[in-house]
């Protein structure tokens, strides 16, 4: 926390949408199958932080981070460019949509930005004056073609998150048929 010039005080939160999550989840866990799968967690309870870096596996699966690697992580990097501004410069996954908030009391929060993942750095800049700013992240899943399979799922899989029926079999119509 810094408090600038203007006695802003800015905080950086990570904000997590778990009801969009874990579309694919037969076990139950609220941990996305595919995630499991791709990082061979399965078993792990979704509380726990297994790689100790602050995450619980239930936010790294919503990250679409590994779960084993402490360095595999949200760290947003903060700095103030100039005055009354925050940049925020944090790492973005394909699939996932980055949603920057912005907050007075910590209640209600406006969306600022919203940046879709590329699997390169993102950057979002928040004006921060005012008495107090709070600024978080929020984190959601893409379903860009509507199947059920979150985009970052589909694209682990190896399927195409824009066509309905990404096994490739038959025609692509906006609604599936049968």
């Amino acid at each position: 926390m810094r408090i600038l010039p203007q006695y802003a005080v800015v905080v950086c939160l990570l904000g997590l949408i778990p009801a969009a999550h874990a579309l694919i989840d037969r076990d139950n866990n609220q941990l996305s199958d595919v995630w499991q799968l791709r990082y061979n967690a399965a078993g792990l309870a979704q509380a726990t932080d297994t790689d100790l870096d602050g995450f619980t596996n239930l936010q790294e699966s919503i990250l679409g981070t590994d779960p084993f690697d402490p360095a595999s992580r949200f760290s947003p990097d903060l700095g103030f460019p100039a005055t009354g501004r925050l940049r925020a410069a944090f790492p973005s996954t394909t699939g996932k949509r980055y949603i920057v908030q912005t907050s007075t009391d910590l209640v209600t929060w406006t969306p600022v930005s919203t940046i879709n993942g590329t699997d390169s750095p993102a950057l979002a800049e928040v004006n921060t004056t005012g008495p107090r700013v709070f600024a978080r992240v929020v984190v959601d899943e893409l379903d860009s073609d509507g199947d059920g399979l979150t985009d970052w799922e589909e694209r682990a899989m190896g399927f195409d998150p824009a066509r309905t029926f990404s096994e490739g079999l038959g025609s692509n119509p906006t609604t599936p048929t049968g």
